[in-house]
């Protein structure tokens, strides 16, 4: 479930400001942004939790069952491949 900003917070490289909605990622941790893509570690449960804002060819990797997702702009989704 998303929270609302108290302060201005900076999530995902994204700046939000008091009253702007925070997309709740769960237990998904940014670790590098490369050109705008996203690069996320995080656990399989959650993947639901992947944000869509993210561009072409992002990528997520399930730290407890080794899979990788990548993400399609276009059609925003994620695809495990």
């Amino acid at each position: 479930m998303a929270r609302i900003a108290e302060n201005t917070v900076i999530q995902d490289g994204i700046m939000y400001k008091p009253g702007q909605e925070i997309p709740d990622l769960g237990n998904w941790t940014c670790i590098k942004i490369e050109e705008g893509r996203h690069f996320y570690e995080g656990i399989s449960q959650e993947v639901e939790l992947l944000p869509t804002y993210v561009n072409h060819g992002s990528r997520a990797v399930c730290l407890d069952t080794s899979e990788v997702f990548t993400f399609h702009a276009k059609l925003k989704k994620w695809f495990k491949l």
